[in-house]
């Protein structure tokens, strides 16, 4: 039997109705913890423009029940248990009851859902888990080998082929029409595909099934996906496929959607690039989700009057109403950290305990570091390029501040011994994301620099790193001085 590119989407993708941008849906995280090590765990779930990190407390008797609402419809979740994370696909309405003991993780735990598909769905990931964590780690490893790094082809190689092995597995337990690969199946794609597009190898390789094929619809499910498909219900529903539509064609070498035929050009807010999504999204929805993503985003990479001016243009041709707002809500978030306002008053705790603010440090620029101790762009420039930095600008009214995000006070002050971190003030934010200091600064990633003028105002949003400050020629800071 012959199948249309319809059939084919109509078997492969979930029924979605309608959705927006503003829906919400609520799903309930049920369980029980024996032999309770900590007294909560931390998690984070997936969202349309970024990721919002919480946790769950336990009880005395190591119950826990946590109301977690969800953007849209359906999104991913990563629970970070057992030192490791797992991952499962949520939807509205959902309840997700988990059971463990904390001395036997991976033996004990038990994952189970009030609904049959969720409950299918939630036991292959778990699977999923159990038997291909490891190895995608281990396949990670060996593509950054930098003593014996591999060859194109050779990478290509073990990406295929532990796609093939998930793509197996998932064939042997469910039927290619059902629920469970509708919804797996282009996660497991996506998955891979970015995988191939962080090795740079995308446009020279096609994930290729290695699997007999019984029957003919199969063959044309698995080979309709190509990196040039879009699919509205697909972009609501599948976490992965978001990831990958904002990530390949902002920065693709060479363009391969089929709605453009032009030469390749990097999407950069600042340079007001952003026709290159009107001219590879030709469904609306999908091209102003990615240029309001990319504009909210450059806000965090790049200097603020620029995007600023991109923004102003885009909301004058922006139609969607819940973009409108969304964009509007990011930019005047991000217009509390232009340059000239006033920084953001924090006090926090340095090593020694003493409650530090930042109006102490009046009359000094300051080189505002949000680092952690488990970042490892962070920690190579810190053991690289602190102390030279500090030595280029030791007579000068210049003052270091570091904020470490990530971790509690043992961890950190470890931290600032073994990397004798020094000739700075050294302060802490526990609790990442939920600290009111990185909320106030709309710190959404590490390591992220700021420049404050002796006046106390912003001088620089996204400052250059420590490596670029200690090159020849006059820098941010230099300018900062002079002001």
């Amino acid at each position: 039997m012959k199948y249309t590119i319809t059939a084919i989407l109509a078997l492969l993708t979930t029924t979605v109705t309608a959705q927006g941008f503003s829906d919400k849906g609520t799903v309930w995280l049920i369980g029980n913890v024996k032999n309770v090590q900590a007294g909560f765990f931390e998690f984070y779930s997936t969202g349309f423009f970024d990721n919002r990190m919480s946790s769950v407390l336990f009880n005395k008797d190591g119950s826990f029940k946590h109301k977690l609402e969800i953007e849209g419809r359906r999104q991913d979740i990563y629970l970070n248990l057992n030192k490791d994370v797992v991952v499962f696909t949520v939807q509205d309405g959902d309840s997700l009851l988990l059971n463990w003991d904390e001395k036997d993780f991976r033996n004990s735990f038990r994952v189970t859902g009030t609904g049959q598909q969720q409950h299918t769905l939630w036991t292959f990931q778990w699977y999923q888990f159990l038997n291909f964590r490891e190895p995608f780690s281990e396949m990670q490893k060996a593509l950054r080998n930098r003593s014996s790094p591999p060859g194109n082809e050779e990478k290509f190689t073990l990406i295929n082929d532990l796609y093939n092995k998930e793509l197996r597995a998932l064939l042997e337990r469910t039927d290619s029409s059902g629920v469970l690969f509708k919804t797996v199946f282009p996660d497991l794609f996506y998955k891979y595909a970015l995988v191939l597009w962080n090795q740079k190898l995308l446009l020279q390789y096609e994930l290729r099934p290695n699997i007999p094929v019984s029957n003919g619809h199969l063959e044309q499910l698995i080979s309709y996906y190509r990196y040039s498909n879009l699919d509205l219900s697909l972009f609501w529903s599948c976490e992965r496929y978001r990831d990958f539509l904002y990530s390949f064609p902002r920065f693709a070498p060479q363009m391969i959607f089929n709605s453009f035929s032009g030469p390749a050009i990097e999407f950069d807010p600042v340079a007001d690039n952003y026709h290159l999504a009107q001219a590879v999204f030709k469904i609306p929805k999908i091209r102003d989700w990615f240029i309001t993503r990319c504009i909210l985003s450059g806000f965090n990479l790049y200097e603020f009057n620029k995007v600023e001016a991109i923004c102003n243009r885009f909301r004058t041709e922006l139609k969607d109403v819940e973009l409108q707002e969304i964009l509007a809500q990011g930019y005047a978030v991000a217009a509390t950290l232009k340059p000239g306002k006033p920084a953001p008053v924090f006090t926090l705790k340095d090593a020694s305990g003493r409650q530090v603010s930042l109006t102490d440090f009046k009359g000094k620029v300051v080189y505002l570091d949000f680092w952690g101790v488990g970042c490892g762009p962070c920690i190579y420039d810190i053991q690289n390029y602190s102390q030279k930095l500090h030595t280029k600008y030791k007579e000068k009214e210049v003052l270091f501040v570091s904020v470490c995000v990530d971790a509690d006070d043992k961890e950190w002050k470890d931290a600032l011994k073994k990397y004798r971190i020094e000739d700075q003030v050294n302060l802490i934010a526990e609790g990442w994301e939920q600290h009111p200091v990185i909320k106030s600064y709309n710190v959404t990633g590490i390591p992220h620099y700021f420049i404050i003028g002796k006046d106390g105002t912003i001088v620089e949003t996204n400052a250059p790193s420590m490596g670029e400050l200690i090159g020849e020629g006059r820098n941010q800071i230099d300018k900062a001085l002079a002001l």
